[in-house]
């Protein structure tokens, strides 16, 4: 080929090929992070562990995230009154943040680990988009989790 115009387009088209691939080639994430990292019912500054989804993955305003945890509970605690509301141990949100908390009713008997886990869906067909984990671990002053740094390129709410 001698055409230096056809040449252009025909390189330009292939790198837009190689683009959608890649981007289509990537599958969508979801990590939670979690504040305080120690958290006991005893403690008066907050309800519970906050936690947050980081999702990586096509924005889109059908987003919900569905919450499950094997012990505790979830509640919404939010401005501009703070009124706690308990959601349960098995809740969707289209917000994505709760509060993880729980009461012993037997002190020293919870759990040695807690399992928390969110799956983000379509809302319009309940389809699970990405999926994540976080383990509490009980130890003599409540249930502890390493904080984990939220990655700078990732919205937590996708627009």
């Amino acid at each position: 080929m001698n055409n230096p115009r056809a040449l252009t387009f025909l390189f330009i088209g292939a790198l837009a090929l190689i683009g959608c691939t890649l981007i289509l080639a990537q599958h969508p994430t979801v990590k939670i992070s979690a504040t305080p990292s120690l958290y006991s019912p005893m403690m008066s500054t907050t309800v519970g562990i906050r936690l947050t989804p980081w999702y990586s993955g096509p924005p889109s305003k059908f987003l919900q995230y569905h919450w499950s945890a094997d012990y505790g509970t979830f509640v919404r605690w939010e401005p501009p009154d703070y009124t706690v509301t308990d959601l349960g141990n098995n809740t969707i949100v289209t917000n994505g943040v709760v509060y993880w908390t729980y009461l012993p009713t037997t002190p020293g008997e919870e759990p040695e680990e807690v399992l928390v886990s969110v799956s983000v869906e379509d809302a319009r067909i309940g389809k699970g988009l990405a999926y994540g984990e976080i383990t509490l671990t009980r130890n003599d002053r409540g249930y502890e989790t390493a904080v984990m740094a939220a990655p700078s390129f990732v919205h937590p709410i996708p627009w």
